[in-house]
């Protein structure tokens, strides 16, 4: 909640431009597209895109890395592999995910267009995954800043689907019913919360001792 508040409270203050966003909120962003702004947050991927966006306007940008916090985490994107829990080879699809953690499987997963930072720190300085602009004309470095604080591998159980959708169905709308003025966020939340929890309850009826 504090997170939302925070975040809530700068877009309120119009230091952020609240993206998707309708309505008279909008308004004093009229005028302004995503390629004005001086400062804007992105992963790897988007990054060809943002280029081209702030080159046709002639726009000298480049990239900058996160500031260093006291604790101090990098996760700005991220992809996930995931074993089905009732597959008929549970050892050769927990090989395949695995694979993906090694140089062969980073190489292969990230040298096409659209790709990401490589996870594996053997491949930080090579070529392949900074594209398509010279690397002496773009800082890619500062997507390697800081290894120490990267967190790779993490292994985790997903909430069930019926769980799970109600939050992901619902939590998109958050930040746009708020600005539109059409329901507090803490509300949106509190419903979200109040909705999985029931759902939540009924998966585990007549198991409970």
């Amino acid at each position: 909640m504090k997170g939302f508040s925070e975040l809530v409270g700068v877009i309120d203050d119009g230091l952020v431009r609240p993206d998707g966003v309708s309505g008279n909120f909008m308004s004093k962003y009229a005028k302004l597209n995503v390629e004005d702004t001086v400062f804007r947050a992105g992963v790897f991927p988007g990054l060809y895109q943002a280029g081209l966006e702030y080159q046709s306007k002639g726009v000298n940008w480049n990239i900058a890395n996160w500031p260093r916090f006291p604790v101090h985490r990098v996760g700005t994107g991220a992809t996930g592999f995931g074993v089905y829990n009732r597959t008929k080879r549970p050892d050769t699809a927990a090989a395949f995910c695995l694979f993906l953690f090694t140089d062969e499987g980073q190489r292969a997963y990230h040298e096409q267009v659209g790709g990401s930072v490589p996870l594996t720190k053997n491949l930080a300085m090579e070529d392949f995954w900074r594209i398509p602009w010279p690397k002496d004309k773009i800082n890619y470095d500062a997507f390697i800043s800081y290894p120490e604080a990267d967190t790779v591998g993490k292994f985790q159980c997903r909430l069930p689907d019926s769980v799970a959708s109600i939050i992901l169905s619902r939590i998109n709308n958050v930040f746009e019913a708020h600005l539109s003025g059409r329901t507090d966020y803490k509300d949106s939340l509190g419903e979200i919360e109040k909705l999985a929890t029931e759902k939540w309850e009924t998966l585990f009826e007549g198991e409970r001792t």
